[in-house]
């Protein structure tokens, strides 16, 4: 799939990854760093995970949700998530990592804030991407991604 990236969730990066519970499931609230449904005061059940949407669209305007949270997808092998609140090498080597792909779309966001409307710009990539039927809808993964 020859595509650009459009835009991404979660808004920031920081917030790209939630601290999980494997025993009951829970998903953790900040600033929780155990699971005290589960009493797991050393933290043995609690693990980082990615949470990392990238909207692709071609050059007909057409646009899919894709996520970027698998452990088959190459574009965040070798990069542990953690909590990226506190783990400044973490959080640098995300955006150093996407960087190449989301070109100017950090900028976009930030200008949300300031209620500017800037276009985004990024590189058109080839993308390949694994799809399913889930809940009567379809869903996307990416695996791998190159620039043209």
């Amino acid at each position: 799939f020859v595509a650009w990236v459009a835009d991404f969730y979660p808004l920031y990066f920081n917030e790209a990854t939630y601290l999980w519970c494997t025993k009951c499931e829970t998903n953790l609230r900040q600033p929780w760093k155990c699971c005290v449904n589960c009493d797991d005061m050393l933290n043995t059940y609690c693990k980082w995970f990615y949470k990392l949407l990238f909207m692709l669209e071609d050059d007909e305007g057409n646009s899919i949700t894709v996520s970027a949270c698998n452990e088959e997808c190459k574009l965040l092998s070798g990069l542990p998530p953690a909590n990226l609140e506190v783990d400044k090498d973490a959080f640098d080597g995300l955006v150093a990592r996407l960087q190449p792909m989301i070109g100017n779309l950090q900028e976009v966001h930030d200008g949300y804030a300031k209620q500017k409307d800037l276009p985004a710009v990024s590189l058109k990539m080839r993308f390949t991407v694994e799809s399913w039927i889930a809940n009567d809808n379809r869903v996307y993964r990416l695996l791998e991604c190159a620039p043209i």
